[in-house]
């Protein structure tokens, strides 16, 4: 039985390095999508759930690319508020073979962070 589903969170564009070693020698990443509550949503709209998603996204490439993936998901977006005033929030994150990564978030005063419910 499918349910209907709200997930409320931010969305942000994750740069991953495509080779292991220290961020100041990587010259290669690989672009996606991240936040918790997005990539819920993305595996409840894959299970048939019905799933709208709420977050706030700057008018910039980056929640471009958010929300055409988020549509491509078939996740209702009709609750994605786009702001001129700040950008979508984004990461770089390095690959280990062992251990955690280096993550160098770029998030302050993101447009998710001004999000008002």
């Amino acid at each position: 039985m499918s349910k209907e589903l709200i997930t409320i969170g931010e969305a942000m564009i994750v740069f991953i390095a495509e080779n292991e070693g220290d961020f100041t020698e990587i010259k290669n990443f690989s672009k996606g999508i991240a936040g918790a509550e997005l990539n819920v949503s993305i595996g409840l709209s894959r299970l048939g759930h019905k799933v709208s998603y709420i977050t706030r996204l700057g008018n910039d490439v980056f929640g471009n690319y958010i929300e055409d993936v988020i549509n491509k998901e078939g996740i209702c977006s009709d609750n994605i508020l786009r702001d001129s005033e700040y950008s979508t929030g984004f990461y770089f994150k390095t690959k280990v073979k062992d251990g955690d990564p280096e993550v160098h978030y770029f998030r302050k005063n993101s447009a998710a962070s001004k999000l008002k419910l």
